[in-house]
Formats: structure tokens, C-alpha cells, sequence
């Protein structure tokens, strides 16, 4: 292993810095000017070289990390991978922690006793007996999409038939189907908010689509800005989540989703709606039940029961389920037998209302824990949602702040990576607060990060 005081020419281009950097990186890589376990520079010495933010360089670090070119170790630095490692470690979407480590990165669900629950069900649809000798088909999947309907309960998606549902493997592939009924004709740009769950630009990405920003305000998207990006690009997908935005928790309020509708309509927009992280009692009516003929809802149990399940629905637009319908089918067939029925079973049993029930009571408890272990703090929060938003006090960047933690065997999810490719970050941390950590722990946690939130590092990275 030798260290290296490589240091890359950019050159002059209209693409972000951080992909520049990351582009010169890995021309040194593959001509070999830097060779295998080469030490790279630290964040901050090559920003200096540079001079470019250290952001940007740790930006760049971070993205090629993922792609396997480079590997990162705790308190030793950033190394180039193995040649024999590049492709054998593609980049995995969830982040993983090792033993010892809080997971306040990835959303989880905290234990509520669904083990039990799931084990019940399986034992009963055992002395029942099923069909297994054949390919799941439309009419396998009906029982289960009313019990899915009545399972939404308080959610107001507006009238919606059976027709109208798709069942799919989580909410995340809800959207990416969805995606690609749409994209089969014009449809090649995807609007989602500036700061933005990842998933949606990595289903964008699967059909194809340009991935274009909006601007937000404390309220969400803003319409203006909407419409403009309307009349330049033509018929477009926005893809959204209306009661629970990740990261920053914010909900968008009726006035504003009516306003959006006005706009999908007048540009012949279609609205994409992840409902996924909302695991409250909502309040206001979705797109799909503002909009019935551009709307679609997406729904899972993976943050309300449990994402080992990988169970979730599609509600499409009125007369756009066959084609959600053969989409799904082209891909999939559908859903695996045992899963469907057992998920069915779940919910008609009345368990999957429990469990919910259970998470959303710990939720709410996690997330006042989080408010009082942050106060005196940015924080943007709301009982429903299983995070909250921590935006930076000066001296701290977040990416610095997010090493930190991890020095403290903590994750968390620095705004850069909720940022689009061409987008700026703000200077935010997202926690996860739902993971199956006991209560001692995760106060712990907090009042670790509390703690290091009021100590930023003597030298202020610029």
C-alpha cells in the first residue's frame, strides 16, 4: 500500500465538479496512474490542491466507492479497490452496518411483535393448503387486492376498484412500474423535488428518463417553478411523496397539492405519489384522489410491518390498470403465491392493523425521544414519519459530520446523497429513528450526536 500525492487537472466542462473529479479518478485508475491500494488524499488535502470544496472531493470519493473502484476504511482513508474487486461488488442501494454499529441511515421498522404475527399466519395457511403447481395468476391476486384496499383504510386515494390495483414487490418497485406504463410513449422526462428519495431517479434511470429538479419551499415543490419546468420539457412525470417528503418530513398542504393538480392538467402531467414513509392517519385527500385521471398511489408494508416482506400496491389512474396490469405481467408474471397469501392473511386477520398500530405508536415516542435529545437545534420533524431532518450548526459540514458519527458507530445519511446529480445539498442530516435498536441504545445514539453537534472541528471546512 503507498500513499499517493496524485492530484487530478479538471478540465474545463459544464458538468458539476464532483463528477469531473470523479471522471479523472477513474481515468487514473484504469491507464494506472493510480495504481491498486493506493492511498488516495484526505477529503481535505485534495479540495485544497484543487480548490474546490470539500464536499465536492467527498462527494466524488463517495460515488466512486459505490461503483467498487474505490474502498474506503475508517480512520485509515480512501484506497483504490483491487482490479479483481471492481466488478464483483457492484453498488448495493441500502446501506449495511456491521456489528456494533446504530443504523440510523436506512429506514427500518422498530419490533412490535411482527414475528410472531407472520409465524401465525404461516402456520395457519399451512393447515389450509394451496395451489403451488402453477404460475400466480390476475384472479389469484383479486382477494388480496380488496383486502389491500380495505387495509389502506384512512387514506383517501378517491374511488378505487380492484381493476385499478397492481400488486407489486414494495413500494419502490410500485414507482418503477409505474414509470415504465408511462414512459412507453413521450414521457421521457421525470420531475421530482431538488432534494429527493434516491429511488426516484434510480427507477428513472431503468426507462431512461432525464431526471430534472424542482425547486422547494418550506411547503414542498414550488408551483411556479413547476410550470415553468412544464413548458420547456412538454408532457412529463412528476414523482413525489405528498404526505411524508424524504428527508425533510415536510407535507405538502391542500392548497399547494390543488395548485399542482391545476398544472398536471394544463400540461398534461401525470403524478406519481410514494406513500411509503407516512405511516400516520392522514389528513388531507392524495394526488390520486385530487387527480383521478393522472394519479397514481403508491403503497408497501415496509414501513408500517415489515420490508422483509416486500409486499406493496400500485393504484393506478382510472383506465390505466390493464396497462399497469401488463407491465407488471411482462416483468414478473406476478407476485410468488406464498408471499401474496401470506399477506393477505396478515391483513384479514386484523394483525397487519396491529402491527401498524404498534409502529406508529413507537414512531411518534421516537420521534418526541429525538426532539428532546436535539433541542436547541435545526430540527424538521413530524410525529408520522420515521426520521427527522438535522440541518448543520456552523462549524459542522455534513459529510464531515457524518464521519464523525461513524467514528462513533453511528450511520446517517448525509443531504448529499438526496441531492440530484446536477443539485446542490444543504447542509442536513437525515436520522432514521425506526430501526430494531432497544430504547437505551438509541437514546444513546442521540445524545451521542447531540453532543458532537456541539463540538464542530476546530478547523471549519470552506
Amino acid at each position: 500500500m503507498t500513499d499517493t500525492i496524485w492530484a487530478p487537472k479538471l478540465a474545463e466542462t459544464r458538468r458539476p465538479k464532483y463528477l469531473a473529479l470523479t471522471d479523472a479518478i477513474r481515468a487514473a485508475v484504469e491507464d494506472g496512474s493510480l495504481a491498486a491500494e493506493s492511498r488516495l488524499p484526505t477529503v481535505r488535502a485534495l479540495a485544497h490542491r484543487l480548490g474546490i470544496t470539500p464536499g465536492t472531493v467527498s462527494r466524488a470519493y463517495g460515488l466512486l466507492t459505490d461503483e467498487g473502484v474505490l474502498r474506503a476504511e475508517v480512520g485509515r482513508g480512501t484506497f483504490v479497490a483491487p482490479a479483481n474487486r471492481r466488478i464483483a461488488e457492484p453498488p448495493y442501494i441500502l446501506t449495511e452496518s456491521s456489528a456494533g454499529q446504530v443504523n440510523l441511515s436506512t429506514s427500518l421498522v422498530p419490533d412490535v411483535g411482527q414475528a410472531a404475527a407472520i409465524r401465525a399466519c404461516q402456520e395457519e395457511l399451512l393447515e389450509g393448503g394451496s395451489d403451488l403447481l402453477t404460475y400466480p395468476t390476475r384472479g389469484d391476486d383479486l382477494a388480496t387486492i380488496q383486502a389491500f384496499l380495505r387495509w389502506l383504510g384512512d387514506i383517501d386515494v378517491g374511488p378505487a376498484w380492484a381493476e385499478d390495483v397492481v400488486l407489486c414487490g414494495g413500494a419502490q418497485h410500485g414507482v418503477t412500474m409505474a414509470l415504465q406504463t408511462l414512459s412507453r410513449g413521450a414521457r421521457s422526462v421525470v420531475f421530482t423535488e431538488e432534494l429527493a428519495y434516491p429511488g426516484f431517479r434510480n427507477a428513472a434511470g431503468l426507462v431512461g428518463a432525464d431526471v430534472v429538479g424542482v425547486p422547494m419551499d418550506g411547503d414542498g415543490l414550488m408551483p411556479d417553478a413547476l410550470e415553468v419546468l412544464c413548458r420547456r420539457h412538454g408532457p412529463a412525470i412528476l414523482c413525489t411523496s405528498a404526505e411524508g417528503h424524504n428527508p425533510t418530513t415536510i407535507r405538502t398542504p391542500p392548497e399547494r397539492r390543488a395548485r399542482i393538480v391545476e398544472i398536471a392538467r394544463a400540461h398534461d402531467m401525470h403524478i406519481v405519489d410514494d406513500d411509503s414513509f407516512s405511516v400516520g392517519r392522514q389528513s388531507f385527500p392524495g394526488y390520486r384522489a385530487l387527480a383521478p385521471e393522472r394519479g397514481w398511489h403508491v403503497a408497501s408494508m415496509s414501513k408500517s410491518v415489515s420490508p422483509a416482506l416486500r409486499f406493496g400496491g400500485l393504484i393506478a389512474p382510472k383506465g390505466y390498470g390493464p396497462r399497469a396490469t401488463s407491465t407488471a405481467q411482462q416483468q414478473f408474471f406476478g407476485l410468488p403465491r406464498p408471499a401474496v397469501d401470506l399477506c393477505r392473511r396478515l391483513m384479514e386477520s386484523g394483525r397487519a392493523d396491529a402491527i401498524r398500530d404498534g409502529v406508529r405508536r413507537v414512531t411518534a415516542e421516537r420521534v418526541r425521544i429525538a426532539r428532546d435529545a436535539l433541542d436547541g437545534h435545526d430540527v424538521l420533524s413530524r410525529d408520522t414519519v420515521p426520521f427527522v431532518w438535522v440541518k448543520m450548526p456552523r462549524g459542522w459540514r455534513a459529510s464531515t459530520f457524518a464521519r464523525a458519527a461513524e467514528r462513533r458507530g453511528i450511520l446517517v445519511k448525509p443531504a448529499d446523497l438526496f441531492a440530484l446529480v446536477d443539485g446542490r445539498a444543504p447542509n442536513a442530516v437525515r436520522l432514521s429513528l425506526n430501526g430494531p435498536m432497544g430504547e437505551p441504545t438509541f437514546r444513546t445514539a442521540l445524545e451521542t450526536l447531540a453532543g458532537l453537534l456541539k463540538e464542530p472541528p476546530g478547523e471549519v471546512e470552506v
